[in-house]
């Protein structure tokens, strides 16, 4: 049993690590959407039971409470309450606020904060008696004021104007569409990703469904828009002669010999991706 007990130790760290090192870029998206840890932790429960729930039903099963609490550590009636709530999507999902959210939105709606226009007021850091400091004090928050207006302005949820006094940002600094489509695409690629990686943990054959990551290391900045180019070039007629492949053989009228070919057909992915500056080491 000790034995059993140490192997499952080792993998559960190795997950641990795996998962931290894949979740690095999806926290940057949250931090930069301005979404809060206490966000994610209740969108990995949510889609926690939703994926408990899904294996069930990929067995032909209705999806078991009690089994879902067992599989994910939580009480049955917190899996109850959220097999029981919808998706939290950008439809329903109400944020907490964060410090910063609070700070933006009393100076929004404090008179002291106002102009006689109902206007948000240009703030100095902290001379006079209606100053930023007095903002974030009266926003009840316990982050320094000067860490605060620093993230904010990193944030560029408030700008800064001449003489030092600070004005957030318009409301209507918000993604444009195709931002909001390069990120809807984001989550379904690594969804796609990520489902093919698993299944190469799962699968104990040979044939694995994504073969490498390459890095290399060293590319000049002189060769490196050729290099992009000539891989974007090369992906490009890939995926349009793979494009062209599966149209010929999923004509829905298929023989079994072409309905294999289909299913034996690989996905390439190629990402080029450049760092202007040497990758730290990740810290384990």
């Amino acid at each position: 049993m000790a034995i059993e007990r140490t192997e499952r130790t080792a993998l559960q760290a190795n997950v641990v690590g795996a998962a931290l090192a894949a979740l690095q870029p999806v926290i940057a998206l949250f931090l930069d959407a301005g979404i809060s840890t206490h966000e994610v932790t209740r969108l990995i429960r949510w889609a926690s039971v939703d994926e408990a729930a899904s294996r069930q039903r990929r067995l032909g099963k209705k999806p078991s409470i009690s089994r879902i609490a067992a599989a994910t550590g939580l009480t049955r009636a917190e899996v109850s309450q959220l097999l029981a709530s919808p998706p939290p999507t950008t439809g329903n999902l109400k944020l907490a606020p964060r410090a910063s959210d609070k700070v933006i939105a009393a100076w929004l709606s404090d008179p002291d904060f106002l102009e006689p226009t109902g206007k948000p007021r240009p703030l100095t850091y902290s001379e006079g008696t209606i100053n930023f400091s007095e903002l974030v004090r009266r926003s009840g928050s316990d982050i320094p004021p000067r860490a605060l207006l620093n993230e904010l302005l990193a944030s560029k949820l408030v700008t800064e104007l001449l003489g030092g006094t600070h004005l957030p940002a318009p409301s209507d600094s918000h993604a444009s569409l195709p931002e909001m489509d390069a990120i809807a695409e984001f989550g379904s690629k690594m969804n796609a990703l990520g489902s093919t990686l698993i299944r190469n943990l799962e699968n104990a054959e040979p044939v694995r469904l994504f073969e490498a990551l390459v890095h290399v290391a060293d590319v000049s900045d002189v060769q490196f828009p050729k290099v992009a180019r000539e891989l974007a070039r090369r992906c490009n007629t890939f995926s349009q002669a793979a494009e062209r492949y599966l149209l010929d053989h999923t004509d829905g009228a298929s023989s079994p010999d072409s309905e294999r070919g289909a299913r034996g057909l690989g996905v390439i992915v190629a990402v080029i991706e450049r760092h202007t500056r040497d990758l730290e080491p990740r810290r384990s």
